[in-house]
């Protein structure tokens, strides 16, 4: 019997960690290690800038593994950093009704037992506003009151010890500081689709005036001339001159954009082949191989994704030195998918493509693409590998997003 002890227990020692974490993840919900919780949650929500992944992170792994049950996390707006005169909004419930939250005033209360445990009415007749709130943890960035985080339910009793108190401290401060970089990854994603969009019209002015007066007044001088000084030397200048200036207009708004996004797409393929700056290794050749359709979209789904296909097809063959470049899919009533494939050396994805990082990296190329797919609501995917060449994908919805 004592031997067979001695080997159960031997046995079992190695495995017993395993087998509790097993017990932890299956039956506790808890999906974090606690001892390193705080730098498992800092490590993971720098990878990312999204607001839904951090809710996700939070709702579904971060309190659940701290045993907590109910949780909101507000958000306060205006009020220069004061709860009084904010604005609340619900930036994550857990197992919470919506009608349960509280407004602003009712914040300021329950801020009352900021940071401390708020214990439950010990009368039994005694009303308490919003019962279910146990704790109330401000979270605060650079001075001021970004929003409050409360708890409720946590088993096995509902109480928050010191320490407890101590460790939602640090979660709390971590969060903060995503909050700070969500924000911020927002004004910048507004302000450089605000810039891109200013960009279009700006070349839309600059083509109607090069095309409504430059060209005309071109015509005029070629009309007004006799043809005595008409000779050949100034009609090979005119002719030039003309047909350079209708590239730059054709590049500023492309014309066949008004037939549609196939007409256009058609037109980018025979001006890429013909343009002699960007021909590699000799002409290059590019294939399309979407159907033809005259369907018509709204005209800034149209012209962004025409951009994205032109900046793909521009980047593999200036960069990536293609090549071979097929640009396939298909243009439905409702929907549009296309993809552009390259045979060129290709790059290296692993890098978070967040718009900071491509710009900080001189990616601006493939950051105007996702920000013009963000501006109409696509999807966009890019898969590439080094010496595989690259795969662009964008997919438009009508209604996505809304």
């Amino acid at each position: 019997s004592l031997a067979a002890i001695v080997i159960v227990s031997l046995v079992a020692i190695p495995i017993y960690p395993k087998f509790e974490r097993w017990i932890e993840r299956n039956f506790m919900s808890i999906t974090l290690p606690l001892d390193q919780m705080v730098e498992t949650y800092s490590n993971r929500i720098t990878t990312s800038l999204d607001s839904v992944q951090l809710v996700n992170l939070l709702r579904d792994e971060v309190f659940p593994s701290l045993l907590i049950r109910q949780a909101a996390l507000l958000r306060i707006n205006g009020g220069n950093g004061n709860i009084d005169g904010s604005h609340i909004t619900k930036f994550m419930l857990l197992r919470i009704d919506p009608a349960q939250i509280p407004g602003a005033d009712d914040v300021h209360e329950l801020m009352r037992y900021a940071a401390r445990y708020r214990p439950k009415p010990r009368n039994p007749g005694e009303i308490q506003q919003f019962p279910w709130v146990r704790l109330a943890l401000p979270i605060i960035a650079e001075g001021r009151i970004i929003g409050v985080c409360l708890f409720g339910r946590r088993d096995p009793d509902d109480y928050y010890s010191l320490s407890d108190i101590k460790a939602l401290k640090a979660i709390i401060n971590q969060t903060a500081l995503a909050l700070v970089n969500i924000d911020q990854a927002k004004r910048l994603h507004a302000l450089y689709q605000n810039d891109i969009e200013r960009h279009e019209v700006e070349c839309r002015r600059l083509a109607r005036e090069l095309h409504d007066v430059v060209l005309s007044d071109l015509a005029i001088m070629a009309q007004s001339m006799d043809d005595q000084q008409a000779n050949d030397e100034y009609q090979n200048a005119y002719q030039s001159g003309v047909q350079h200036i209708r590239g730059i207009i054709s590049g500023l708004r492309p014309a066949m954009l008004n037939y549609g996004l196939r007409s256009a797409l058609d037109e980018l393929v025979d001006e890429l082949c013909a343009n002699p700056k960007i021909q590699i290794n000799g002409k290059p050749d590019i294939v399309l191989s979407v159907p033809p359709s005259q369907q018509r979209y709204p005209e800034d789904v149209e012209l962004h994704l025409y951009r994205i296909v032109q900046q793909a097809c521009e980047n593999a063959l200036n960069h990536a030195q293609a090549s071979r470049i097929s640009i396939s899919g298909f243009l439905k009533d409702d929907s549009i998918d296309l993809r552009i494939d390259d045979d060129g050396i290709g790059f290296d994805v692993a890098i978070p493509l967040e718009l900071d990082i491509l710009l900080s990296n001189h990616h601006f190329g493939l950051a105007g693409m996702y920000e013009r797919a963000a501006l109409i609501k696509a999807d966009m995917y890019i898969n590439s590998s080094a010496e595989s060449g690259t795969t662009v994908h964008v997919v438009w919805n009508e209604g996505q997003g809304a």
